[in-house]
């Protein structure tokens, strides 16, 4: 799963400085997520699930803030 969160306006009042939050001036945020089945699924579900998330990752990383 890849969740984009629109970020702007009140979020960036503060000064990057004020919060730990440093990303005020991001138009969004991306998240990389996914649902593993519980029971025997060995590890193959969750290395392949690690796999798409760092590949989603790699590719979006180049664009961002170099802060994430």
């Amino acid at each position: 799963m890849v969740q984009l969160s629109a970020l702007g306006g009140g979020v960036n009042d503060p000064a990057r400085t004020a919060t730990a939050y440093v990303h005020r001036d991001a138009l969004f945020n991306a998240s990389f997520g996914a649902v593993i089945a519980t029971g025997p699924v060995g590890e193959a579900a969750p290395t392949a699930a690690r796999r798409r998330a760092d590949a989603g990752f790699a590719l979006l990383d180049p664009h961002t803030s170099g802060e994430t």
